[in-house]
């Protein structure tokens, strides 16, 4: 701006002949400077912007820009973002993070707010400008890792927190044992099937559908969209809803809304993490009110068709 800048320079600013070097940059050092060259004969001033962008803190763009730039924007984030990843010890996990930009965005790689660099990570794990290796974890692996890119027009960062667990008590996931229950619901009404339970390791949950054989449905789907499992084929279901909070527990429930009479069947919850899978089954069935009160109304008129043969024949014999 307007003031100058002594010889012998400030706190984080250096003067080295022509050179301004400006240590450990803050978002208060951006602005307009000027160098100034004068002899006998005359003065030149040439002028730099400069722009200070945080890269930790998030999507952001440049005030001033220099036509026909771009910001920073992600094309490939692997796993997907906000990403939870958990992992058990001695396993790896790979990051992946592709930018586009003009000019073509700086990356920096971050553990917890802390810059990482090729020497700082141990063991054998691997770091590039589009991707960060983590091989064999260890439980002081476990923290943030961000992905941020920045240039003069903006900024952008993806975040993944990596959870190290400890598999000296390796467990497979636990299922509530009222759940799922056995169900039984009106034709046409909706049926709710719900399971819970617990994991060391956020679980990958699955709703599936038993097909019976012989049954129409059985034969109407093909083999190539049914797995086999346990002596039987299953049919994968999208699930109504599914939590996995982090804290160890999850929760997930299948609505089937308007049953019909073809709903009926076994219906399995399934939950798997690195240690194994469990899975817990339940039977929906389907009553069809109308059915049975046809069959009432039925039973009740043989009765009374019965009751008059016997008046008649009760009637015949008196006489």
């Amino acid at each position: 701006g307007d003031e100058v800048i002594p010889e012998e320079g400030w706190e984080r600013m250096r003067l080295q002949g022509r050179t301004l070097k400006i240590k450990e940059v803050t978002v208060t050092d951006q602005g307009l400077y000027l160098c100034s060259a004068v002899n006998g004969f005359g003065k030149e001033t040439f002028s730099i912007t400069l722009n200070v962008i945080d890269p930790l803190a998030g999507s952001s763009s440049s005030s001033s820009s220099v036509a026909g730039g771009l910001p920073p924007e992600f094309t490939q984030l692997l796993p997907p973002v906000p990403g939870k990843i958990d992992k058990p010890v001695g396993h790896n996990v790979k990051l992946k993070c592709q930018v586009t930009g003009v000019p073509e965005p700086t990356v920096t790689w971050f553990k917890d707010g802390v810059e990482l660099r090729e020497g700082s990570l141990g063991g054998e794990s691997r770091l590039t400008r589009h991707y960060l290796q983590l091989l064999e974890l260890r439980p002081q692996d476990a923290g943030t890792y961000t992905c941020a890119a920045a240039n003069q027009f903006g900024a952008a960062a993806a975040n993944w927190t990596l959870r190290v667990i400890d598999q000296a008590r390796p467990r497979e996931p636990e299922f509530n044992p009222l759940d799922p229950a056995n169900t039984t619901v009106a034709l046409g009404e909706s049926a709710t099937l719900q399971c819970s339970g617990s994991s060391e390791v956020t679980p990958h949950i699955k709703w599936l559908r038993r097909l019976e054989d012989g049954s129409s449905l059985a034969e109407h789907i093909p083999d190539n969209e049914t797995l086999n499992w346990k002596g039987h084929r299953y049919v994968v279901l999208q699930a109504t809803q599914v939590l996995t909070p982090g804290d160890g527990s999850f929760y997930t429930k299948l609505v089937i809304p308007r049953v019909t009479a073809q709903d009926t069947g076994v219906y399995a919850c399934t939950a798997t993490n690195n240690f194994g899978l469990a899975y817990r089954q339940a039977l929906l069935s389907v009553l069809d009110e109308s059915s049975d009160g046809n069959t009432l109304m039925l039973v009740v008129g043989l009765a009374c068709v019965v009751c008059v043969i016997l008046v008649i024949i009760a009637v015949v014999l008196v006489r």
